[in-house]
């Protein structure tokens, strides 16, 4: 009836209503693809995992694998990956090649993520600190745990929607709960306790710094979610690698 009655106001309809169409659509199919690329992730975690576990000297896919991860995060013109290639021969097992690949490639990797931690988490601490009310340390808390997961991602070659950025959080935070009793005590526990006994500060100024503690071990926890190849025991992080940092940064902001 439109169209027969106004046909101009009719194609202005149909021009607005088809372009929020295409648009809705565009977005959709922009999260999708997204999320699907944070479960390709999850997957090649999986996978890497199982390699790093065998033993044998058939080596094939274990390369494919490591090449198809570089294809993956864009990192094939590296010249981490470079070296890698150089250094592989015929005698690597598959344990052997992932675990090269982790030490070699991905190790430059985890130092960004690493210092873009430290940054989030001192900031964290401070602001904590020096914050009056106990909502308003939530909201920092929540808002700056929530950049610093799209930062390390983004690190690692992960791009986060909507979707995906839920999905990741979900992932972190199930992994932070069930994680091993004595991995809690000795990673966060006693570093916080050590910070409260040893900086020998305020309250408020011990608040900060068990919240950029916590803020960190999320921080690793998603490096772990993230890293297409799992920690090794050399490699893996500690939150009390940060806590003599966080207290400084207290310190200092603090004049204490």
């Amino acid at each position: 009836e439109l169209w027969q009655s106004s046909p101009t106001r009719a194609a202005i309809y149909s021009v607005v209503l088809a372009s929020i169409v295409s648009g809705l659509l565009g977005i959709a199919i922009k999260e999708f693809g997204k999320l699907r690329r944070l479960k390709k992730f999850q997957q090649e975690h999986q996978l890497g995992d199982n390699y790093l576990q065998q033993t044998t000297s058939d080596s094939t896919k274990a390369k494919a694998y490591c090449e198809n991860l570089a294809q993956l995060q864009g990192l094939k013109d590296s010249q981490e990956y470079l070296t890698w290639k150089n250094w592989l021969n015929d005698s690597h097992s598959c344990t052997e090649i992932v675990s090269l690949y982790s030490e070699t490639v991905l190790t430059p990797l985890d130092n960004r993520a690493k210092q873009a931690i430290s940054k989030w988490s001192s900031e964290a601490a401070v602001l904590v600190a020096i914050s009056p009310l106990a909502m308003v340390d939530m909201l920092i808390i929540f808002w700056r745990n929530i950049k610093m997961i799209e930062a390390v991602a983004k690190i690692y070659g992960i791009e986060l929607g909507y979707l995906s950025r839920i999905r990741l959080i979900k992932s972190v935070f199930a992994n932070m709960i069930y994680a091993a009793a004595s991995e809690v005590i000795t990673d966060v526990g006693s570093d916080l306790l050590g910070a409260e006994l040893t900086a020998k500060l305020s309250s408020k100024a011990a608040q900060g710094i068990g919240a950029g503690l916590l803020t960190a071990r999320l921080g690793f926890k998603t490096m772990e979610q993230c890293r297409p190849v799992p920690w090794t025991l050399n490699n893996k992080p500690k939150t009390k690698q940060l806590k003599g940092i966080l207290v400084e940064k207290v310190k200092q902001k603090l004049s204490v």
